[in-house]
């Protein structure tokens, strides 16, 4: 159950789009799904996060969910391998927040 209503209305919010055939696919703009994940050290002591290069901030990792990617746990694991470099990565497949922001540097 999420924490707050407003994390309620946004999670009925992201499973209507989940439910769009198109709702994980970057053409479907400008709303659409993508998966993130923290890359945490084994004692949660540490996080590694990337510098992102076209907004210049740091951000943990993440992004665009591709074809061949089962779920958005799938994809966010995907994307921390790539990005982190990390082979062995372990995700805890529960979302532990949601978050809609407007990404104005990519268009």
């Amino acid at each position: 159950m999420p924490p707050t209503e407003a994390q309620e209305a946004l999670r009925g919010e992201f499973l209507e789009c989940a439910r769009a055939a198109d709702g994980c696919r970057r053409t479907r703009y400008p709303a659409h799904l993508t998966a993130s994940t923290l890359v945490l050290s084994a004692d949660s002591a540490q996080v590694l996060l990337l510098l992102h290069g076209k907004a210049g901030r740091w951000f943990q990792m993440g992004g665009h969910v591709e074809p061949g990617d089962a779920s958005l746990a799938a994809a966010a694991l995907r994307e921390a391998s790539e990005e982190s470099g990390i082979d062995g990565l372990v995700l805890d497949p529960v979302p532990v927040h949601l978050d809609r922001h407007s990404v104005g540097f990519c268009h």
